[in-house]
């Protein structure tokens, strides 16, 4: 997995799959996951900052969405995440 430690990630696409993320900030980034696993500890988001699912893990937040479990707003501030095994 590829590390990053205190990045700023600025109007950009950030792909958290495999990797992790420690101390970095995301301004106005999409962040994108697709299910591989990932970690992101005491990292801030921008509220203009867009989380987009792809594959196995769009298919599973199109799943909580139509449960009523998910809705869609803006990406919350996520102090300890992490997602360490692959299915």
């Amino acid at each position: 997995m590829k590390t990053y430690d205190h990045m700023r990630f600025s109007d950009s696409q950030v792909v958290i799959d495999y990797s992790h993320f420690r101390h970095c900030s995301f301004h106005s980034c999409t962040v994108r996951y697709s299910g591989g696993p990932y970690e992101i500890i005491d990292c801030s988001f921008s509220p203009d900052t867009r989380l987009e699912f792809d594959d196995a893990a769009m298919r599973t937040a199109a799943l909580m969405e139509d449960l009523g479990i998910l809705q869609k707003r803006p990406v919350p501030q996520f102090p300890n995440i992490s997602a360490d095994k692959a299915n």
